[in-house]
């Protein structure tokens, strides 16, 4: 789930991957697995399963929690905190956060999103 969230997030930048850097990806994610110690049963070794099992874990295991809330701000704030961050990025990060990840995931990390910054935000990606 977390290799396949961050390869939608790159493409909705208008970033182009092709399937075999997405086949390298999902190699290196099945490895870490491996060497964390999770179940080999679980590893996937196409894209397409990736991308089901994926879907699965978000629709059955996605919520509202206080640890994604907490883990949301100090991610924020890391990134606030960086010499040179100016405050015009400040109040467009969380946004821009948001539209990455899309909803429903946005709202559990209260990630604010509205259909205006998710045209203005689709319109850059088409722009660069």
């Amino acid at each position: 789930s977390f290799s396949l969230i961050a390869i939608r997030a790159i493409r909705k930048t208008g970033k182009v991957i092709s399937d075999d850097h997405l086949a390298s990806y999902i190699h290196r994610w099945n490895v870490i697995s491996h060497l964390l110690g999770l179940d080999s049963a679980l590893a996937m070794h196409s894209v397409r399963r990736a991308s089901m099992l994926s879907r699965a874990i978000e629709r059955c295991q996605f919520r509202k929690s206080e640890d994604g809330l907490a883990l949301t701000n100090a991610l924020l704030k890391s990134i606030y905190d960086q010499a040179g961050f100016s405050e015009s990025y400040k109040r467009i990060l969380s946004s821009y956060m948001g539209y990455l990840i899309g909803d429903p995931t946005a709202r559990y990390l209260n990630l604010k999103t509205s259909e205006g910054i998710t045209n203005l935000f689709e319109l850059n990606s088409l722009l660069t």
